[in-house]
């Protein structure tokens, strides 16, 4: 919004410039600068307004030759009428982002609608951040003294909570980044007690499969190739998962190779 703009032009001026038979194009509007082509009588005019901070005129010009013309004027009403005018743009880059963050998160508070359209737009941006979270958080706890049962917690809901959303590539990621952190650290730990949580990933990866088959015959692959059903159970399961479902002749040579067969 251009505050006071009426201010700035006579009443003559202003009233010369709402004529209907005068036609603008050409618009070019930038946070601090719009300009346009006025045509009036066959004949075109260019105009420049200069905006300043405030949101006030700050200069005008046009090729009529006059200090302030109607020419400008007209400008200023062809996009308030047309829906074009920049104050919410030139606004919103000058208002505090902290402000127009509060302002988001109460809009999203009580508007449903609102919120799902949010959640739909930036659904991979919020997603990312959450994996990112998630990637400490397992770093954290296997690092941690008391990792055992923060492990079994995070995997019992953070990591379901991630499948249940539909986010099936990131919770195969998550858990691959579990594995190998897994092994690293606390692999020959006997004493852990993970058989509930080595239950859920099992079913997961089973269930991951159904929507991203070659991402889990890849890390199934990697897993299985590098024998870690020596080390857990569990990976006994999926070697007959492996074996058992990805039977498609893309699958097959690696599986050959793999069973030495």
């Amino acid at each position: 919004m251009i505050f006071k703009w009426e201010d700035y032009f006579t009443e003559k001026q202003l009233e010369d410039g709402f004529d209907l038979d005068i036609k603008v194009e050409s618009v070019i509007r930038a946070i601090n600068y719009i300009s346009a082509d006025v045509i009036e009588n066959g004949k075109t005019y260019d105009v420049s307004i200069d905006i300043n901070d405030k949101f006030q005129i700050e200069s005008c010009e046009c090729e009529c030759g006059k200090e302030k013309c109607h020419h400008m004027a007209a400008v200023i009403y062809a996009l308030d009428e047309d829906n074009k005018y920049i104050e919410y743009d030139m606004a919103v880059e000058h208002l505090d982002n902290e402000k127009l963050i509060e302002f988001l998160k109460d809009q999203l508070s009580y508007n449903e609608d609102l919120l799902d359209e949010f959640k739909d737009k930036f659904r991979q941006d919020i997603i990312k951040e959450e994996i990112l979270s998630y990637e400490d958080e397992v770093f954290m706890i296997l690092d941690g003294i008391f990792w055992e049962e923060n492990l079994n917690l995070f995997i019992e809901n953070q990591l379901i909570e991630c499948f249940n959303s539909g986010e099936y590539r990131y919770t195969l990621y998550l858990i691959t980044l579990f594995f190998n952190r897994f092994l690293d650290k606390h692999s020959f730990d006997e004493e852990a007690d993970m058989d509930k949580s080595w239950k859920i990933i099992v079913d997961l990866i089973e269930k991951i499969a159904q929507h991203e088959e070659d991402l889990v015959f890849d890390f199934l692959y990697e897993c299985l190739s590098h024998n870690y059903s020596a080390l857990y159970q569990p990976f006994g399961v999926l070697m007959k998962f492996f074996a058992d479902n990805f039977n498609n002749e893309k699958y097959l040579k690696q599986k050959r190779k793999l069973f030495n067969v």
